[in-house]
Protein backbone atom coordinates (compact mmCIF):
# COMPACT_ATOMS: atom_id res chain seq x y z
CA UNK A 1 0.00 0.00 0.00
CA UNK A 2 1.24 3.48 -0.83
CA UNK A 3 0.98 5.68 2.27
CA UNK A 4 0.64 9.35 3.16
CA UNK A 5 3.88 11.24 3.78
CA UNK A 6 4.85 13.59 6.64
CA UNK A 7 4.37 17.30 6.01
CA UNK A 8 7.44 18.85 4.45
CA UNK A 9 8.62 15.53 3.03
CA UNK A 10 5.96 14.99 0.37
CA UNK A 11 8.27 15.24 -2.63
CA UNK A 12 11.19 13.38 -4.13
CA UNK A 13 14.13 15.77 -3.95
CA UNK A 14 17.65 16.12 -5.25
CA UNK A 15 20.03 14.36 -2.86
CA UNK A 16 17.41 11.98 -1.48
CA UNK A 17 18.25 8.27 -1.33
CA UNK A 18 15.16 6.32 -2.32
CA UNK A 19 13.89 2.84 -3.02
CA UNK A 20 11.99 2.73 -6.29
CA UNK A 21 9.10 0.28 -5.95
CA UNK A 22 7.41 -1.45 -8.88
CA UNK A 23 3.67 -0.86 -8.57
CA UNK A 24 2.40 -4.31 -9.48
CA UNK A 25 5.03 -6.74 -8.19
CA UNK A 26 6.10 -4.57 -5.21
CA UNK A 27 9.71 -5.57 -5.93
CA UNK A 28 12.33 -2.83 -5.47
CA UNK A 29 14.89 -1.63 -8.01
CA UNK A 30 18.14 -3.29 -7.02
CA UNK A 31 21.78 -3.71 -7.98
CA UNK A 32 24.92 -5.40 -6.62
CA UNK A 33 28.50 -6.28 -7.57
CA UNK A 34 27.32 -9.00 -9.98
CA UNK A 35 27.97 -8.60 -13.71
CA UNK A 36 25.74 -9.84 -16.50
CA UNK A 37 27.04 -13.07 -18.01
CA UNK A 38 25.95 -11.90 -21.47
CA UNK A 39 25.23 -8.63 -23.27
CA UNK A 40 27.34 -5.72 -22.03
CA UNK A 41 28.87 -7.60 -19.11
CA UNK A 42 28.22 -4.52 -16.96
CA UNK A 43 26.84 -4.58 -13.42
CA UNK A 44 23.39 -6.16 -13.40
CA UNK A 45 20.20 -4.40 -12.30
CA UNK A 46 17.18 -6.37 -11.08
CA UNK A 47 14.20 -5.94 -8.80
CA UNK A 48 14.27 -7.62 -5.39
CA UNK A 49 11.43 -8.59 -3.08
CA UNK A 50 13.16 -7.63 0.21
CA UNK A 51 12.17 -4.30 1.76
CA UNK A 52 15.27 -3.96 3.95
CA UNK A 53 18.09 -4.68 1.49
CA UNK A 54 20.64 -1.83 1.40
CA UNK A 55 21.42 -2.64 -2.25
CA UNK A 56 18.07 -1.12 -3.24
CA UNK A 57 18.92 2.51 -2.37
CA UNK A 58 19.43 4.99 -5.21
CA UNK A 59 20.63 8.60 -4.96
CA UNK A 60 18.58 11.11 -6.95
CA UNK A 61 20.68 13.64 -8.87
CA UNK A 62 20.66 15.82 -11.98
CA UNK A 63 20.81 14.45 -15.53
CA UNK A 64 24.11 13.97 -17.35
CA UNK A 65 25.87 17.23 -18.33
CA UNK A 66 23.37 19.34 -16.35
CA UNK A 67 24.20 21.80 -13.59
CA UNK A 68 24.48 20.15 -10.19
CA UNK A 69 21.03 20.21 -8.62
CA UNK A 70 20.43 21.89 -5.27
CA UNK A 71 20.18 19.37 -2.45
CA UNK A 72 16.61 19.27 -1.15
CA UNK A 73 15.08 20.85 -4.26
CA UNK A 74 11.98 18.93 -5.41
CA UNK A 75 12.24 17.06 -8.70
CA UNK A 76 9.68 18.37 -11.20
CA UNK A 77 7.64 16.16 -13.47
CA UNK A 78 9.47 16.13 -16.79
CA UNK A 79 12.89 16.65 -15.21
CA UNK A 80 15.88 14.66 -16.40
CA UNK A 81 17.61 12.78 -13.59
CA UNK A 82 20.18 10.12 -12.87
CA UNK A 83 19.85 7.46 -10.18
CA UNK A 84 23.16 6.49 -8.59
CA UNK A 85 23.34 3.13 -6.84
CA UNK A 86 24.49 3.99 -3.32
CA UNK A 87 26.52 0.87 -2.60
CA UNK A 88 28.50 0.70 -5.85
CA UNK A 89 28.29 4.35 -7.04
CA UNK A 90 27.24 3.34 -10.55
CA UNK A 91 24.34 4.96 -12.39
CA UNK A 92 21.14 3.38 -13.69
CA UNK A 93 21.90 2.98 -17.39
CA UNK A 94 20.53 1.53 -20.61
CA UNK A 95 21.94 1.08 -24.10
CA UNK A 96 21.59 -0.94 -27.29
CA UNK A 97 22.23 -4.39 -25.85
CA UNK A 98 19.30 -6.79 -25.73
CA UNK A 99 17.89 -7.63 -22.31
CA UNK A 100 18.95 -11.09 -21.08
CA UNK A 101 15.43 -12.60 -20.92
CA UNK A 102 13.23 -10.29 -23.02
CA UNK A 103 14.80 -10.02 -26.46
CA UNK A 104 12.68 -7.10 -27.72
CA UNK A 105 13.69 -4.97 -24.72
CA UNK A 106 17.02 -3.29 -24.01
CA UNK A 107 19.34 -4.24 -21.17
CA UNK A 108 19.41 -2.05 -18.05
CA UNK A 109 22.69 -2.00 -16.14
CA UNK A 110 24.58 0.04 -13.55
CA UNK A 111 27.43 1.95 -15.17
CA UNK A 112 30.17 4.43 -14.38
CA UNK A 113 32.84 5.13 -11.80
CA UNK A 114 32.26 7.12 -8.59
CA UNK A 115 28.91 8.37 -9.88
CA UNK A 116 30.17 9.52 -13.27
CA UNK A 117 28.99 7.71 -16.40
CA UNK A 118 27.65 9.07 -19.69
CA UNK A 119 24.55 10.41 -21.44
CA UNK A 120 22.92 6.96 -21.41
CA UNK A 121 22.44 7.32 -17.63
CA UNK A 122 19.72 9.97 -17.96
CA UNK A 123 16.01 9.27 -17.37
CA UNK A 124 12.98 11.56 -17.62
CA UNK A 125 10.36 11.51 -14.83
CA UNK A 126 6.84 11.11 -16.24
CA UNK A 127 4.25 11.69 -13.51
CA UNK A 128 0.84 9.99 -13.51
CA UNK A 129 -1.10 11.55 -10.62
CA UNK A 130 0.22 15.07 -10.63
CA UNK A 131 -2.06 16.51 -7.93
CA UNK A 132 -1.31 17.91 -4.46
CA UNK A 133 -4.29 17.91 -2.05
CA UNK A 134 -4.93 19.72 1.24
CA UNK A 135 -6.74 18.33 4.27
CA UNK A 136 -9.88 20.03 2.94
CA UNK A 137 -9.60 17.96 -0.27
CA UNK A 138 -8.70 21.00 -2.33
CA UNK A 139 -6.34 19.74 -5.00
CA UNK A 140 -4.05 21.48 -7.42
CA UNK A 141 -1.39 20.41 -9.86
CA UNK A 142 1.96 21.32 -8.30
CA UNK A 143 4.06 19.86 -11.12
CA UNK A 144 6.39 17.99 -8.73
CA UNK A 145 7.27 14.31 -8.24
CA UNK A 146 5.56 13.19 -5.04
CA UNK A 147 6.46 10.24 -2.85
CA UNK A 148 4.05 7.38 -3.49
CA UNK A 149 2.95 8.87 -6.81
CA UNK A 150 2.95 6.56 -9.81
CA UNK A 151 5.60 7.57 -12.32
CA UNK A 152 7.33 6.19 -15.36
CA UNK A 153 11.04 6.64 -16.02
CA UNK A 154 11.74 7.20 -19.71
CA UNK A 155 15.25 6.73 -21.03
CA UNK A 156 16.05 10.10 -22.57
CA UNK A 157 18.24 8.83 -25.42
CA UNK A 158 16.16 5.80 -26.47
CA UNK A 159 12.63 6.78 -25.36
CA UNK A 160 12.17 3.34 -23.79
CA UNK A 161 10.58 2.94 -20.34
CA UNK A 162 11.97 1.29 -17.20
CA UNK A 163 10.18 -2.07 -16.97
CA UNK A 164 9.91 -5.18 -14.83
CA UNK A 165 7.38 -7.97 -14.43
CA UNK A 166 6.93 -11.07 -12.30
CA UNK A 167 6.79 -13.03 -15.56
CA UNK A 168 10.54 -12.59 -16.09
CA UNK A 169 12.27 -13.84 -12.97
CA UNK A 170 15.71 -15.39 -13.05
CA UNK A 171 15.65 -19.09 -12.11
CA UNK A 172 17.47 -22.33 -12.85
CA UNK A 173 15.67 -22.74 -16.19
CA UNK A 174 16.94 -19.46 -17.67
CA UNK A 175 20.01 -18.79 -15.52
CA UNK A 176 21.31 -22.03 -13.93
CA UNK A 177 22.96 -21.53 -10.52
CA UNK A 178 22.86 -17.74 -10.94
CA UNK A 179 23.40 -15.57 -7.83
CA UNK A 180 20.42 -13.41 -8.87
CA UNK A 181 17.88 -16.26 -9.05
CA UNK A 182 14.50 -15.23 -7.62
CA UNK A 183 15.00 -11.62 -8.70
CA UNK A 184 13.18 -10.05 -11.64
CA UNK A 185 14.74 -8.84 -14.84
CA UNK A 186 14.76 -5.06 -15.30
CA UNK A 187 14.75 -3.80 -18.88
CA UNK A 188 14.01 -0.74 -21.00
CA UNK A 189 10.79 -1.42 -22.89
CA UNK A 190 9.30 0.03 -26.08
CA UNK A 191 5.81 -0.34 -24.54
CA UNK A 192 3.80 1.80 -22.12
CA UNK A 193 1.75 -0.37 -19.79
CA UNK A 194 1.20 -1.13 -16.10
CA UNK A 195 4.57 -2.87 -15.85
CA UNK A 196 6.29 0.48 -16.42
CA UNK A 197 4.71 2.08 -13.32
CA UNK A 198 6.86 2.77 -10.24
CA UNK A 199 6.72 4.87 -7.08
CA UNK A 200 9.23 6.26 -4.60
CA UNK A 201 8.94 4.20 -1.42
CA UNK A 202 11.27 3.92 1.57
CA UNK A 203 14.21 6.24 1.70
CA UNK A 204 16.11 9.11 3.26
CA UNK A 205 14.35 12.23 1.99
CA UNK A 206 15.97 15.64 2.38
CA UNK A 207 14.42 19.10 2.19
CA UNK A 208 15.77 22.53 1.30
Amino acid sequence: MRTLNPQGFEHVTCGSSIKLVHEWSRYRLHSHEIAYGSGSGQQSVTTHMARNDVNSYWLVKEGDSQSVCEVGKPIACGDSIRLEHLQTRRNLHSHHFKAPLTSDHMEVSAFGVAGEGDAMDTWVVECQENMQCTAEDQCEDDGLWKRGELVRLRHRAMNFLLFTTSKTRFDDTNCPRCPINGQQEVSAAPVRNDDTLWFAGEGIYVTE
